[in-house]
């Protein structure tokens, strides 16, 4: 069985967990990869396996209707603490032991 296979897999059998209220499942499948599974172009961290700052605006996007239902909407203004700095940065140039 192919790596795509068993993402689908368990993603099928993540699917049927869902409800729809208390529990949702949200297929971002095809917003990062390909149909063979491959992570699209742009969407992964340098390191080619990790998703990088384009792929978690992908998702957020896909996040917000789900936030919005749930929630409310969005405040006309973002009080949100600035970033500390960025996690790509920290991940790409950090040396494990």
């Amino acid at each position: 069985m192919s790596p795509s296979q068993v993402i689908d897999l368990v993603n099928a059998q993540l699917s049927d967990l869902a409800d729809g209220h208390r529990l949702r499942y949200l297929d971002t499948e095809h917003h990062l990869a390909d149909p063979a599974g491959r992570l699209l172009p742009g969407v992964a961290d340098t390191d080619q396996l990790h998703l990088g700052p384009p792929a978690y605006e992908l998702w957020a996007q896909a996040l917000r209707p789900i936030l919005a239902e749930t929630l409310g909407p969005a405040a006309s203004t973002d009080e949100a603490p600035p970033p500390t700095s960025d996690p790509s940065l920290l991940c790409s140039t950090s040396k494990l032991p």
